[in-house]
């Protein structure tokens, strides 16, 4: 794994444990169920980053006798335990949010919360922009980390106005904005749970990768059709398979180079790991 993908997995594994320990101390402070809502977030990141670090490391291994074609699925197992995490961690937020409701309970009015959720938009900000830069392979880890960056953007928001509001006197914003990160937490577990059983169903990639790969075909000299052109998603590459029509007088090295050739091209196109080419005389 390149060492810059590897130094922004760390930093924003810092910056995540930072920041959870911020968010716990004071929400426990101010008793501000969105900033300690904000802290299990934070958590669920810290522990999403140790996730993906481990995953990028397993998956970029050699393939070996136990996993003969590599451990390209590693990432999206890894993500699928992620989302029901998250899934769970929103669901508990909503269920404080509702017994706070009833119980009446309030927070301790103070302009320091909304600081530290000005702090967090901070530095998730230039925690997204260090990911987006570094992504340029399209990583699908580091694109999830991106994703869950810009989402605590967003969620810090919606906590920030709720404090607000709160210190003013306003005090049912806070449990507003909570059950507005309750929602937006199970939203993203759904994403992200959907992105993950793609991947681990082996589900086939969109119709122009597949327009792509038969230009790729048809552009070998000696080819005269091919049929049955499959392609899935193992892990995150894609396997592709085809049967490609030579003529029947071609001695078998001529239509085995030609073959090969049709492999090779097919397994530099983009998230192809293999390509299975089955020669069929015409």
């Amino acid at each position: 794994m390149p060492a810059k993908k590897i130094w922004v997995v760390i930093v924003a594994l810092v910056a995540n444990f930072l920041l959870f320990i911020l968010k716990l101390i004071f929400g426990i402070l101010f008793n501000s169920i969105a900033l300690l809502s904000e802290a299990v977030n934070s958590f669920l990141d810290l522990f999403s980053t140790s996730t993906v670090l481990y995953c990028m490391k397993i998956s970029g291994k050699k393939p070996d006798k136990g996993h003969p074609f590599g451990h390209h699925g590693a990432e999206p197992i890894a993500s699928l335990i992620v989302a029901t995490m998250i899934a769970v961690l929103g669901f508990n937020v909503l269920s404080k949010t509702m017994m706070r409701f009833i119980s009446g309970e309030t927070i301790i009015r103070s302009y320091i919360p909304a600081v530290i959720a000005l702090i967090v938009i901070f530095t998730k900000i230039i925690l997204f922009l260090m990911t987006y830069f570094a992504n340029k392979e399209n990583n699908i880890a580091l694109k999830a980390m991106a994703y869950d960056h810009k989402n605590d953007i967003l969620i810090s928001l919606f906590v920030l106005v709720g404090l607000i509001l709160a210190s003013k006197g306003l005090l049912i914003f806070d449990n507003i904005a909570a059950i507005f990160l309750g929602l937006w937490i199970i939203y993203s577990s759904l994403i992200l749970g959907r992105e993950s059983v793609k991947y681990l169903m082996g589900e086939a990639p969109d119709k122009q990768f597949l327009d792509q790969a038969k230009k790729t075909i048809l552009k070998v000299r000696g080819i005269k059709g091919f049929h049955d052109l499959r392609a899935h998603f193992v892990g995150t590459v894609i396997h592709i398979e085809v049967h490609i029509e030579m003529d029947k007088k071609l001695n078998f090295k001529k239509s085995h180079s030609i073959g090969k050739e049709v492999q090779k091209k097919l397994e530099s196109l983009k998230d192809v790991g293999y390509a299975f080419i089955h020669i069929d005389p015409v």
